[in-house]
């Protein structure tokens, strides 16, 4: 049986890369005001350079935040979560444990300080999954890409995922009966071979 439940669409997650982009637009385009104040730069010039840095900065992380948003499924098999950027899956044997918390401690130290700095929520709920082996992934450019452990391809050296489903404590909930039954179907062949 599957259960699905839907990407935190203000999870940071779905906000960090934006912001960051965003940042970075707005430097730059006070660094193309600043080289037409000074005369390094013609008005043509600097108002193509403004025209991409505007598009940068307003519709590039509207795509991005909206490619990150899909669904995360408890699954016979595992957990998949479905994106419009692609599918990540994470068979039950791979997982070693479940656990919700927060979004600053689960993705280490270099993930709390990169939400500090752009001011995001570090203790903003998630579920952290550890998995026994890392994660890869198997870039098609004609098709969504695959991520997962049992996937054959680029290793990413990462054997945390970090989720962020609307209700976090439901998930682990679900979760956890969910690696309960799989654990009992294997017992159960196991004991009929």
């Amino acid at each position: 049986m599957t259960r699905v439940f839907p990407i935190d669409p203000a999870s940071p997650q779905v906000r960090l890369v934006p912001a960051i982009i965003v940042r970075v637009s707005v430097s730059g385009v006070i660094v193309v005001i600043g080289c037409y104040v000074t005369g390094i730069i013609d008005l043509t010039t600097s108002l193509i350079v403004l025209a991409v840095g505007a598009f940068q900065g307003t519709v590039i992380p509207w795509i991005w935040a909206r490619q990150l948003r899909g669904t995360i499924e408890i699954t016979d098999d595992g957990i998949q979560v479905k994106t419009h950027q692609g599918t990540t899956r994470f068979p039950w044997a791979h997982i070693r444990s479940v656990r919700v918390g927060k979004a600053g401690e689960a993705g280490g130290r270099g993930m709390k300080q990169m939400m500090f700095l752009l001011g995001q929520n570090a203790d903003y709920p998630c579920v952290a999954v550890e998995l026994d082996r890392w994660i890869h992934v198997r870039r098609n450019p004609f098709l969504l890409n695959r991520w997962g452990t049992a996937e054959k391809g680029v290793p990413l050296f990462v054997s945390k995922a970090v989720l962020f489903p609307l209700d976090p404590h439901r998930f682990l909930s679900e979760t956890e009966d969910a690696m309960a039954e799989a654990s009992d179907r294997l017992r159960n062949h196991d004991s009929a071979a």
